[in-house]
């Protein structure tokens, strides 16, 4: 998931998921697409090597096909992006099977967890990630 920032911003917002195959992944997009009317798309789906106890991990983000349609991210100041928003990202989280990790934001959670909310905002445009859309 990235969000506007500098560089070293964007390296630890980046989602990477651990346990899980490429065709899990695909399947977990498919069904959160029939949730936001197939506009989620793979911005990066990159094979990262394995975990230490030698399974396959992934580094992933997502992005909408529209911006003008369901899921899509929005700025500080209301601007439509085509990243996704906060929604897509837990839906597609929830969508993994069972046991899968997810490391993200620094933080290591798994398929199914609660979805928590970070602040992307600033001292002077103040944002959570769940305000960051019109889910």
């Amino acid at each position: 998931m990235y969000l506007c920032g500098s560089e070293t911003t964007r390296k630890e917002v980046t989602v990477e998921i651990r346990n899980v195959s490429r065709e899990e992944l695909e399947q977990a997009l498919d069904r959160t697409n029939l949730k936001f009317g197939g506009n989620v798309r793979w911005n990066r789906l990159d094979k990262a090597g394995k975990t230490l106890l030698g399974g396959p991990k992934f580094k992933v983000t997502l992005k909408v096909n529209d911006s003008r349609k369901l899921g899509a991210k929005l700025g500080y100041q209301g601007r439509r992006t085509v990243s996704a928003c906060w929604h897509v990202h837990g839906t597609f989280f929830d969508s993994l099977p069972s046991g899968v990790e997810i490391v993200t934001m620094g933080k290591k959670k798994y398929a199914g967890d609660a979805w928590e909310d970070y602040d992307l905002g600033s001292q002077a445009y103040p944002m959570r990630f769940s305000e960051a859309c019109e889910c």
